[in-house]
């Protein structure tokens, strides 16, 4: 289970390296807007649990490791967000077709406990547990 201040070291790691790569001070900040969490929170803890790159994420690649992940974004996105499936859709540039698969197929997987999702009931919990 993530804390609050596990979260805040996940923003400051991140200012740090947004930081270098911009050459200049950001600051972030996490906001839970009317039970919801916000979506760059997501977008870490996703790509921190699955070791991916954001840019993997979003890419056209469609090897089963990157698709998966994309997948889980899409699933936590939808329960997590009150973005509409194009907006989530348009985050990862993909059409809201595409996460309508995406999260129908994320729910079959955890219902026959597909261990290629088992890691979504950690991010799930962390996830509950800041709502």
């Amino acid at each position: 289970m993530i804390n609050e201040e596990q979260v805040k070291n996940i923003i400051h790691g991140c200012e740090n390296y947004l930081s270098t790569l911009l050459q200049k001070p950001v600051k972030l900040e996490l906001k839970i807007v009317s039970g919801h969490i916000e979506k760059e929170l997501i977008k870490l803890l996703v790509t921190q649990a699955y070791n991916a790159e954001w840019m993997q994420i979003i890419s056209k690649k469609r090897h089963r490791g990157i698709v998966i992940v994309r997948m889980i974004y899409c699933y936590l996105m939808r329960r997590y967000t009150a973005l509409s499936f194009a907006a989530i859709g348009t985050e990862i540039n993909r059409d809201h077709s595409t996460v309508i698969n995406s999260v129908r197929t994320i729910e079959g997987y955890m219902s026959v406990c597909d261990k290629s999702v088992a890691g979504i009931y950690t991010l799930i919990d962390e996830l509950d547990e800041l709502e």
